[in-house]
């Protein structure tokens, strides 16, 4: 009965963010440890075959939070554990034509991280997955216990690639002015990387909007190279959104977008692009 429980309780929440319906998500494997699951894309096209992804999801997943966690720089990964539009960036790396053919991407990706990973990283996962040029994947978050979780799904996903995959903590700071915050040893990671993506990260951090910080860290990351890309998808959430392109926009990249209108909800997903010139 347990073990059932687990697998039910593991299906309720990928289930959560299923909200566009853009998954069939069946489990496959269990093991004393492990509950093995796959994702596969739905499409419109019944000619049209997109690959699965697996994800391996430790057992038991359950928390031993603490104060820190639930209310420090962003719980959103600890308190919620997949949300619609990491699974939408999934579904974008597993079925890119509708998006990739209106952007000039990096004909040669080596470098990618994603920032606000979560606890599940399903997003980077999926971009190491189906990425062939890819050599190198960072999962970070601002929140270590999530970090301790992505090392957990890391090690109980079955993979076939070749691509180094590691987890790592990264916290952004709440001014333009500041580095982000990495751990010893990854100096290194400066403007290293030919892709950064995110999945709703535009949140604010007790009160205050830390636009700032993720640009910087965003700039910090990426490639000087011409064509290195951020790419992110978010709802509007009030004005987090609007005020990030707003800020972005600013700087002149050389891709901002979309136009906000039409969404009286502030619910749709956006996607936000910025590429170096």
């Amino acid at each position: 009965m347990k073990r059932d429980n687990a697998i039910n309780s593991i299906h309720n929440f990928l289930s959560s963010a299923n909200v566009f319906g853009l998954f069939e998500i069946t489990c496959i494997e269990e093991s004393p440890t492990t509950v093995v699951w796959r994702l596969s894309p739905r499409t419109s096209s019944a000619s049209q075959s997109l690959p699965s992804l697996l994800l391996g999801i430790p057992k038991p997943f359950s928390r031993s939070w603490n104060l820190e966690d639930l209310v420090g720089f962003d719980r959103t990964g600890v308190a919620v554990l997949l949300w619609p539009c990491e699974l939408l960036l999934a579904y974008i790396f597993l079925n890119p034509l509708d998006v990739f053919c209106h952007i000039q991407f990096p004909s040669m990706c080596r470098r990618a991280v994603e920032l606000a990973a979560g606890s599940l990283g399903v997003g980077g996962i999926a971009m190491a997955a189906t990425c062939s040029t890819l050599e190198y994947l960072a999962l970070t978050d601002g929140n270590e216990e999530c970090v301790r979780s992505l090392e957990g799904v890391l090690k109980a996903s079955p993979r076939n690639i070749a691509t180094k995959v590691e987890a790592t903590f990264l916290r952004w700071s709440g001014s333009i002015d500041k580095e982000p915050q990495l751990p010893e040893g990854y100096e290194d990671w400066c403007h290293s990387f030919d892709f950064v993506v995110a999945a709703d990260c535009f949140f604010t951090f007790h009160t205050s909007p830390t636009h700032g910080g993720l640009l910087r860290c965003i700039d910090y990351l990426l490639s000087t190279c011409s064509g290195s890309t951020f790419l992110a998808l978010a709802p509007r959430r009030g004005t987090t959104l609007e005020n990030f392109v707003d800020l972005a926009s600013s700087l002149e990249p050389s891709v901002v977008f979309p136009g906000l209108a039409g969404d009286p909800e502030k619910m749709i997903p956006h996607l936000v692009c910025i590429q170096r010139q």
